[in-house]
Formats: C-alpha cells, sequence, structure tokens
C-alpha cells in the first residue's frame, strides 16, 4: 500500500498495554503512559498529515486510524489531569490514556473536515485478545505452556491477536468507513469486526477540545491543517 512517493495511511500502534506501578517520566518530563499511548500518536499525525493529504486522489481518501480499547467503557474516567500528577495508578493510566487516544482521533476527523484536508481519521479498537490464543510467530508472539493454558481458560470471552488486528486493518483498508466511525469486535470482546458507538466520554465534544488543547500545550506543536489542505489541492 505504501511507496516512497505516498503515504496512503498509517496506524498509531505504539502502546503500553501493562504500566509501571509507579508514576514514570519520559526524558522529556511528560507522563511515561499518557506520553507513549497518546501524546506521542498526536505528534505522529501532526508530522504525517501533509504526506498523507497530498496522497489523496479521486479513488482513495488516505486514513489516520488510532487504536482504543474497550476499557474506555468502564467509568468515565475524565481525563482532566492527564499527567496523573495528583494521583497516579496502573489502571488509571492505562484507561485515561485511552480515553485521550479514542477522543483525539474523534477530535481530529472534525478538524480535517472543517479544514478541508482530504483525510480521514477513524478509531478501532482489538477486543480482548490475548497472546496465547495467538499462533506463535518467532520473535513477536512465543507464549510458554502455562500461558497457553491460562489464555486458553479464558476463551468464551477472548480471542486472538490475529482476529482482534481485524477491526484496525479494515478501519485502515476499507474504502466504505467514513472518518470518525469507530469500529471493533460484534460482541465487544470477541467476534467479526463491526461499526460500534464509543464511550461517552470519549466522544464527547468538550473532552475532546480539552484532550486536544492539552496535547498541542504538551508537544508544542500544531498541526498544519491548512497547509495539508492546500497540499492536496
Amino acid at each position: 500500500m505504501f511507496d516512497r512517493t505516498r503515504l496512503d495511511g498509517v496506524i498509531f500502534n505504539a502502546g503500553i498495554v501493562h504500566p509501571p506501578h509507579e508514576r514514570r517520566l519520559t526524558r522529556d518530563g511528560r507522563e511515561l503512559v499518557f506520553s507513549t499511548n497518546a501524546l506521542g500518536h498526536f505528534v505522529l499525525g501532526s508530522e504525517l498529515l501533509v504526506p498523507l493529504a497530498k496522497s489523496a486522489t479521486n479513488r482513495w481518501t488516505p486514513r489516520m486510524v488510532w487504536i482504543g480499547s474497550v476499557s474506555t467503557r468502564m467509568g468515565a474516567h475524565n481525563p482532566v489531569d492527564v499527567q496523573l500528577e495528583a494521583k497516579y495508578s496502573a489502571w488509571k493510566a492505562y484507561v485515561q490514556s485511552k480515553v485521550a487516544v479514542q477522543a483525539l482521533g474523534f477530535e481530529a476527523d472534525a478538524r480535517l473536515r472543517d479544514a478541508s484536508v482530504p483525510v480521514k481519521s477513524i478509531v478501532a479498537h482489538p477486543g480482548y485478545s490475548i497472546g496465547g490464543r495467538t499462533p506463535r510467530v518467532q520473535g513477536v508472539n512465543q507464549p510458554g505452556l502455562f500461558k497457553r493454558l491460562k489464555d486458553g481458560a479464558q476463551a468464551p470471552f477472548s480471542q486472538s491477536k490475529e482476529h482482534g488486528a481485524e477491526a484496525i486493518v479494515r478501519a485502515l483498508v476499507d474504502p466504505g468507513i467514513s472518518g470518525g466511525e469507530y469500529w471493533g469486535p460484534r460482541y465487544l470482546l470477541r467476534g467479526e469486526a463491526v461499526r460500534q458507538r464509543p464511550s461517552v466520554t470519549s466522544a464527547d465534544p468538550e473532552v475532546r477540545r480539552l484532550l486536544w488543547e492539552k496535547c498541542e500545550a504538551l508537544s508544542g506543536m500544531t498541526w498544519p491543517l491548512q497547509k495539508a489542505a492546500r497540499a492536496a489541492r
């Protein structure tokens, strides 16, 4: 799908799934989990926006896919203190970062539309996809016997990472998917990829706006929307 002169799509896939028990900072002083799971994607999206816009054609609209999580449905987790300076917990760090990822994905699409930038922003999640139910791949997925047994016991409400990737890959390549949509497994944790409704918090316009502004302040970057619009003409 990619070559040296085109960038038809990008998946923001980097993330910390098992956050540290103690609050940690990156080298530039940002909270580690939020920085990795959300802020870094905001920065990368800004850097890649013009190349994506330049690749738009009558047959294909480039897109960016943000990776959400079913954990965003487990409580409001309104991300006011995005760096968790007041109170830190590993679970809160993860869920709050994923609320932020989804909110940024939806806000990005709204801003891209308003600026007439021909790039879609889509959010997708893998459900509950685990390594013990995933085929062995040397150097990528090598679960031991105990993990195979443990994850196998969760078969009724889980799936392989291979199946979990379906919603994400479809969000990247399906020309029928529109910007601003949210995709995931049919039965939330597992199943075929279908369009879904996101958590109320991550879809809230005010939460989206505030998170966007916080990311601008923390990164010192503003998305080059007008430049991308001109580059696509």
